[in-house]
């Protein structure tokens, strides 16, 4: 906010802790000229715009208003957060929260927005921000269908003026979010992934076929036109599955995308597909690759003269494969058709080094990342996008790079995913929606699946001996970091239908237990799709924390208000 005012009264500007800064020099055995201490504060301000909901001079009656916004349509509020300060000014927290607070206005509980496919904060702050300097944010509203924006939802700030970073503990700040939608549910399309790099092939050679999901994130039916190339010299497109099909929620269809590369250099080029999806009714896919001319000498013993002599020297080249989709629990196998421009011996003496980059929750590793072999086969475990990069080093120790994703995707129509950052065990549980009778579930019952009943199909849920609606948790990490997973492939309709609660235990003396705060995460997938991930904090040992309740069918996700239980 350049050349804004600094008045406390109608920025909100906080100042507090000061800096002391010693101006002169100190008195070396004889009098020196008089020295001045001079303070240099941190401070804080904060706007929006007024039809917005922003009240000069009064933080504490302010709102961040949407009013009413259709279905599919983009709406934004810009946040400037400024520091007229003389000194760096820290933050510790800034983003979405579902908060509830006591008669007195103090917090009791506050849940951690962390995704949602509506409403999202970008881009990401820093940790500090330089005196005299200000940052804007976007908070950024798409609903998908007609409802209110949650009840408690908030956006905080604290920083280091009004919460101590270290402990955890002070008195941030915390503005209400407001609106709602109208219209009716909307689609949302996506792909996995969301670019597809070919890296490096030869002119006119085919690199491998590159696999990518397109799907349906919304409520409302999808919509697909015909799917083209923007450019189609270098790079090719089968997506007969995709052109001319409509997807519901959660479903998703495959196209294949080829490069054979016409001439040296890089090339680069988009998919695009056109649908009804409103706020991205062109949904662009960038797909790049490399031409590298250089000839490689044929194997021993091949009767083809025609390859020309191999050059002196040579490089590596590093060839991953393709994107891998798989499901949880699986083991997937990382492979490459890396080569050496020098010829067929260099190639065989290659040496292979992978490095993977699991999703947040993972405890997925490698036991064989550095190897003679081109090919590593992790472990699963979570959803989530796996990066495997594959470094390939000759004997000259010259080195290439590539990359390869497994995309993990749930099967189940309904999973709860939990893991946590301190050795604890957290146990996650679910509690019934209804068992026919109108009885909600109740914790460590046969309404309740958790380790103690649900690590096979031993629980009967819904229809009476259909074991599709059956819950199950694939997971129960006693002495790490989680990830704890339950399951349902395809939760029971009516009479059975309702409200799930979830809930996590903090459970004593399985472990060394911590008795400091403990935070855990929670992501929701209904019909394969993220619905929700929420983060939370335990700090007593042995309590009963709710997270969230889910309503099947509708799929409606609602943050609990934690030892509380669920509103």
């Amino acid at each position: 906010m350049p050349g804004a005012p600094r008045d406390p009264l109608i920025y909100g500007v906080l100042v507090r802790r000061p800096l002391l800064l010693l101006l002169g020099a100190l008195p070396l055995l004889h009098a020196c000229p008089e020295t001045e201490i001079v303070a240099l504060d941190p401070a804080f301000s904060i706007g929006w715009p007024l039809d917005s909901g922003w009240i000069p001079g009064d933080l504490e009656q302010s709102v961040l208003a949407f009013g009413e916004v259709t279905t599919g349509q983009v709406s934004t509020i810009p946040i400037t957060m400024t520091n007229p300060g003389d000194a760096s000014l820290r933050f510790c927290e800034v983003g979405l929260a579902a908060v509830t607070f006591d008669d007195a206005g103090q917090v009791t509980n506050e849940i951690r927005i962390e995704a949602d496919p509506e409403i999202a904060l970008f881009p990401p702050m820093g940790e500090t921000l330089a005196a005299g300097s200000g940052f804007q944010l976007s908070l950024r509203y798409i609903p998908l269908l007609e409802d209110e924006l949650a009840g408690g939802l908030h956006f905080v700030v604290k920083h280091a003026l009004n919460w101590d970073c270290d402990t955890n503990a002070g008195t941030g700040l915390y503005v209400p979010i407001a609106g709602g939608a109208t219209g009716e549910p909307v689609p949302d399309i996506y792909s996995k992934p969301a670019q597809v790099d070919f890296g490096t092939t030869f002119i006119e050679s085919s690199a491998a076929p590159q696999t990518v999901l397109v799907g349906n994130g919304g409520p409302g039916l999808l919509e697909v036109g015909q799917a083209t190339l923007a450019d189609g010299t270098h790079f090719g497109l089968d997506a007969a599955e995709l052109s001319g099909s409509s997807f519901t929620l959660g479903d998703w269809a495959f196209i294949t995308v080829f490069f054979n590369p016409q001439a040296a250099g890089s090339h680069s080029t988009d998919i695009v597909i056109p649908s009804n999806d409103p706020d991205e009714p062109e949904l662009r896919i960038p797909v790049q690759g490399t031409a590298d001319p250089t000839p490689i000498d044929d194997p021993p013993g091949d009767d083809d003269d025609s390859s020309p002599p191999p050059p002196s020297g040579g490089i590596p080249i590093a060839v991953c494969g393709s994107t891998i989709f798989a499901n949880p629990l699986e083991v997937v196998t990382l492979s490459s058709v890396s080569f050496h421009t020098g010829g067929f011996g260099p190639t065989l003496s290659l040496q292979y080094s992978w490095t993977l980059a699991p999703p947040a929750g993972s405890i997925t590793t490698l036991s064989n990342a550095n190897t003679a072999n081109a090919s590593t086969s992790p472990y699963v475990d979570v959803v989530g996008s796996y990066i495997g990069t594959l470094t390939v080093t000759d004997a000259a120790g010259l080195t290439d790079s590539c990359t390869q994703t497994i995309e993990v995707l749930p099967p189940e129509n309904f999973r709860v995913e939990l893991f946590w950052d301190a050795e604890d065990d957290f146990d996650l549980h679910l509690l019934e929606a209804n068992d026919g009778a109108g009885n909600q579930g109740t914790p460590n019952t046969g309404s309740d699946c958790y380790f103690g009943n649900c690590t096979s199909l031993g629980l009967d849920w819904g229809v009476p001996g259909d074991i599709y609606d059956n819950p199950y948790l694939d997971l129960d990490d006693i002495s790490g970091f989680g990830p704890e997973n339950i399951n349902i492939t395809d939760p029971a309709l009516a009479p059975y239908d309702g409200w799930y609660q979830v809930m996590v235990h903090d459970y004593t003396g399985s472990t060394d237990d911590n008795y400091g705060t403990t935070n855990g995460t929670l992501s929701i997938y209904l019909n394969q799709v993220l619905a929700q991930t929420y983060g939370f904090s335990m700090s007593g040992d042995g309590d009963q924390y709710y997270v969230a309740k889910i309503h099947w069918p509708t799929g409606q996700v609602t943050p609990c208000n934690g030892l509380s239980g669920c509103p």
